[in-house]
């Protein structure tokens, strides 16, 4: 896919394009061009469809006119006329270093067309009408498109191509991936795959939104080190069982092991504590969870303070889903998409942690300059430079607008009734869960959690991860031995096949 980040509009500012016929697709062609910032030029015969570009605004001509006028040419008129018009009213206008471009590739393939030795060629096959061109620029989601480079004479087209693609697997070790994708990449190959992101898309945007990777937190081994275990999502000791031995080695030490599986496994009846759980309501039961460390102020203050955002004050302009009747502020109806303005601390302006992740590229790269010249967030991966601005904090944790408190607001709907209801686990034994973990979790103890593809292959599977990810946070578990969240992989190089 291309965006507008990889060919920016700064490259034809100054230029002039012809559209060279105003049918459906010349129409949303010419006017989404010039709604961007281009200057147009409509090339048309005297008929009505010149008329009607006429009317609707445009620079209207002749087509060797146009053609003369202009640096980048559109040929946008079916592929039975291509013939006659290129070579009468087209070819002669055609310069050295100029850019043409064609919607259909038949008169190239079967040599209807000469093409001069001095100019770019490309293709461009929109999938779709020219009505829903126009619309879908208009609602500003994009739209789907192949792109061919025939002729780079001027060499400035990039170097990429959806010809080839690679699709690897798990028993790819390590640096077969990395020398893979650095070869692939270096040959301009961009769709670059690997089983491991069926098994642990997810994973990814869950983790990496809290921790900037979508690797585990944490190594195996480091199971041995932990006081409470749970595993969620996964039947450990049979599909894992090399891994499960530090499992057991930490309940030979005394830590706590609870499987929480809607099944009856033989992780079961290794663990402490069996929770059945209705399938697909993880998330009903981690938010209990997160809602009983909020209202009981059990999460590890000093943690909390100094390795999250939980005293960052957030802007005014947020509002949450219990202001808003289930969504939150900036929703456009229209598109089904956020606009993340809103979504910011006070004083200071922040790449979005997930999501559409490149929203304000061109506030931060200051219109779309090059990377190296920004020297913002892009030049220094998704972690980002330093933030323009000072966020305001509130360390005692009671400002209304802190995010400690709008958590505490958002996840209150999930008590252990609501978990009783919706996932089918009895009150006392959700709340025997939420005691065990908060015992084991602070400054002298840590807990894990555990998941695999129980997890990832649901369609909110992110959301469980995400939710995992802010309960370790609040009680201290992350970057600390014994504690994190280890995502269970499949082979010993799904991890390096993730990275």
């Amino acid at each position: 896919m291309y965006f507008e980040k990889d060919a920016s509009l700064h490259d034809i500012e100054d230029e002039v394009v012809a559209v060279v016929g105003y049918g459906i697709q010349g129409k949303a062609f010419a006017a989404n061009l010039r709604d961007s910032g281009v200057r147009v030029v409509v090339g048309n015969r005297d008929d009505d469809y010149r008329k009607a570009a006429l009317a609707d605004g445009f620079d209207t001509r002749p087509i060797a006119e146009a053609v003369a006028a202009a640096t980048t040419v559109l040929l946008l008129i079916p592929d039975e006329a291509h013939q006659e018009v290129y070579g009468t009213h087209i070819a002669p206008g055609l310069r050295d270093g100029d850019l043409f471009v064609l919607a259909h590739g038949f008169s190239l393939r079967y040599d209807r067309i000469a093409l001069p030795g001095g100019i770019d060629v490309a293709l461009l096959a929109p999938k779709m009408f020219g009505k829903p061109i126009r619309q879908r620029y208009t609602e500003g989601s994009g739209v789907l498109a192949f792109l061919d480079v025939v002729e780079d004479r001027t060499g400035r087209a990039l170097r990429r191509t959806l010809g080839i693609a690679s699709l690897g697997g798990a028993t790819l070790d390590n640096e077969e991936n990395y020398l893979i994708k650095k070869l692939w990449t270096a040959l301009g190959i961009i769709q670059v795959e690997n089983q491991a992101r069926v098994c642990h898309s997810s994973t990814v945007a869950g983790l990496g939104t809290s921790f900037g990777r979508g690797g585990a937190t944490t190594y195996l081994q480091d199971l041995q080190n932990s006081d409470c275990i749970v595993i969620e999502g996964s039947n450990f000791a049979e599909a894992h069982p090399v891994g499960f031995q530090w499992v057991m080695e930490a309940k030979a030490r005394g830590a706590k092991v609870i499987h929480v599986d809607p099944r009856f496994t033989r992780t079961s009846a290794q663990a402490d504590l069996h929770v059945p759980i209705r399938a697909g309501t993880d998330i009903a039961f981690l938010g209990g969870i997160v809602n009983h460390v909020l209202a009981n102020e059990l999460d590890f203050r000093e943690y909390v303070l100094e390795y999250t955002n939980a005293a960052a004050i957030v802007g005014e302009e947020f509002q949450d889903t219990e202001d808003l009747d289930g969504i939150f502020s900036g929703l456009n109806e229209e598109t089904g998409h956020y606009d993340i303005d809103t979504w910011q601390y006070e004083g200071v302006e922040v790449q979005a942690a997930s999501g559409e992740r490149d929203k304000l590229y061109d506030e931060r790269t200051k219109g779309g300059a090059s990377v190296s010249s920004s020297g913002r967030s892009e030049s220094h991966g998704s972690g980002g430079a330093a933030i323009a601005g000072e966020p305001e904090y509130d360390r005692t944790l009671k400002h209304p607008r802190c995010v400690y408190q709008i958590l505490k607001r958002h996840y209150a709907r999930y008590t252990p009734q609501m978990v009783e209801e919706t996932c089918g686990i009895p009150q006392e034994t959700f709340l025997e869960v939420c005691r065990l973990l908060t015992e084991n979790s602070g400054r002298d103890r840590t807990s894990e959690f555990v998941y695999a593809v129980g997890w990832t292959q649901h369609s909110v599977g992110a959301q469980y991860i995400r939710t995992a990810c802010i309960l370790q946070l609040l009680l201290g578990n992350i970057g600390r031995p014994g504690g994190g969240i280890q995502a269970l992989r499949g082979h010993a190089s799904i991890q390096g096949s993730s990275d």
